[in-house]
């Protein structure tokens, strides 16, 4: 570029300056927006450089950050307050949707910091403050039942929950589905069955199954059926009305027609694992292998291993040996990275009564499969085993074998899910010596230290049962359990949207 052109350059940008000088002057909106702009875009600049150089600023600018989110949201409050949106509507709403960027900012990340009654405020402010639009209203809501969750307050989060299931529906937004509201009656279900309240469940799954089966009967042939027959065998399930899970299952439809895969294997699992109707499962298994398109080829060995366990509870042994030898042959990759096929093999041989050849099998489970959950529930087996045979002495191996392989694993594996699993299999061990107390410290050990994963509220659930059942604490385990509530509003809405 030349002198003139720069020069001239120069002389537009403070022209447009001088000009958007003047229309704030006539419009005390626009200045209003004008400044939350400029604001927001310095702060998203100072975030995304934050995410890209973590290790750059600490916890204080990563305050002074929220700081200036706080201040948008102010800004924008304020200005909301004092400009005539009847004369000024396309820069207020523009004022709005900034106030909703700010304070779903500002909410995040006082949410990974745990402050969950800060978010619950901010956002609680923006729905009585700001007049949003309805898809910012929508997902407003939903962050704030999911703030009170994890806060505690669990009945008001159900308000809040029930408020956005009616008054968004169809959860859909431009013409697709909004997953997060579209979950939240599978999501209420899901942490109370996970809590172990039965009253509370059976109060609340009118209302989810009702929802779904709505949507169904409103929307026929659209998007939202499918995923609407999906989260109502979830429910079922949830439930143990399998029948009607099967039922929805069914009805989980591809565009020709056909009912889905993963539908039709699952169908024949509850047959095989919950109705016990183990010849029909295995029809089911058999239809599923004849239809499978070389896209689900992968499928296949799963299936063999799957027929081999229904044979095993058909107690057809040697039936299920054939199976697992078939998929040894000609599945060997799919064989050689399934420790349970290799468990299955000698537990095949142990319900045959021939427990030598079980142990000889069970033993190379445990070397090429050293720290499987297959291998590792096995020490534990074979020591209990040994102990109701009168084999004292090899028992009290067994134990100490475990107890070792446990050790090494959670000190190998220390801040990892490895260090998780070594705990729990290790509680599982003092429990199964009837040493409660050590149990329970234990389990919540587990969740101490990784409250948002699966392993980490399995301990939970575990630990409540121990203290309920076995301690008899009941008080500690309602407290554990208003632990855990708060916690699975992570566990199950992990995130947040803006």
């Amino acid at each position: 570029m030349n002198t003139h052109s720069r020069a001239a350059g120069r002389v537009l940008v403070a022209l447009a300056l001088v000009a958007l000088a003047i229309a704030c002057s006539d419009n005390p909106a626009l200045e209003v927006r004008y400044q939350a702009e400029k604001m927001y875009e310095q702060t998203e600049r100072r975030l995304e450089e934050l995410r890209m150089r973590p290790d750059m600023g600490g916890a204080q600018l990563k305050q002074n950050i929220a700081d200036s989110y706080g201040d948008i949201f102010q800004h924008c409050l304020q200005g909301l307050s004092e400009v005539d949106s009847a004369r000024y509507p396309v820069e207020s709403r523009e004022i709005a949707t900034l106030a909703h960027q700010a304070a779903s900012r500002l909410t995040q990340m006082y949410y990974t910091i745990d402050h969950y009654d800060t978010c619950v405020t901010i956002l609680s402010r923006l729905l009585t403050e700001v007049d949003m639009y309805k898809s910012d209203r929508m997902i407003t809501y939903i962050n704030l039942g999911q703030c009170l969750q994890a806060a505690g307050q669990w009945d008001s989060a159900l308000a809040v929950y029930d408020n956005a299931v009616d008054s968004f529906y169809p959860p859909i937004s431009s013409n697709k589905i909004v997953g997060r509201l579209f979950n939240l009656p599978t999501h209420v279900l899901r942490v109370i069955a996970r809590l172990g309240d039965s009253t509370a469940f059976n109060q609340r799954f009118g209302w989810a199954e009702s929802y779904y089966q709505r949507l169904i009967d409103d929307y026929p042939g659209t998007i939202v059926v499918t995923p609407s027959h999906s989260n109502l065998a979830q429910i079922y399930q949830m439930k143990g009305d399998w029948e009607k899970a099967i039922e929805h299952l069914a009805m989980m439809k591809n565009p020709a027609g056909a009912t889905l895969t993963q539908a039709r294997l699952e169908i024949a699992d509850i047959y095989a694992r919950n109705l016990r109707q183990l010849a029909t499962a295995l029809n089911h298994y058999d239809d599923l292998m004849a239809d499978l398109q070389p896209a689900d080829s992968n499928l296949i060995p799963l299936i063999k291993l799957k027929k081999a366990s229904v044979k095993m509870d058909q107690r057809k042994y040697s039936e299920a040996r054939d199976i697992l030898v078939d998929v040894r042959e000609n599945h060997r990759g799919a064989f050689s990275s399934s420790p349970l096929a290799q468990y299955t093999l000698a537990r095949s041989f142990e319900l045959e009564g021939n427990f030598n050849r079980a142990l000889a099998e069970y033993k190379i489970l445990l070397e090429k499969y050293r720290e499987s959950d297959e291998a590792l529930s096995t020490y534990l087996y074979l020591a209990r085993e040994f102990e109701e045979q009168g084999r004292h002495g090899e028992a009290t191996r067994w134990y100490q074998d475990a107890a070792r392989v446990y050790d090494e694993l959670i000190a190998r594996g220390s801040g990892t899910i490895d260090e998780a699993r070594g705990l729990l299999f290790k509680s599982d061990l003092a429990g199964q010596q009837g040493r409660w107390q050590e149990t329970a410290q234990m389990l919540t050990d587990v969740f101490d230290k990784f409250p948002k994963h699966s392993l980490g509220q399995r301990a939970m659930v575990n630990a409540i049962r121990v203290h309920q059942h076995k301690l008899n604490n009941p008080q500690i385990a309602d407290s554990l359990r208003q632990v855990l509530r708060r916690s699975l509003a992570r566990a199950e809405s992990p995130t947040f949207e803006s």
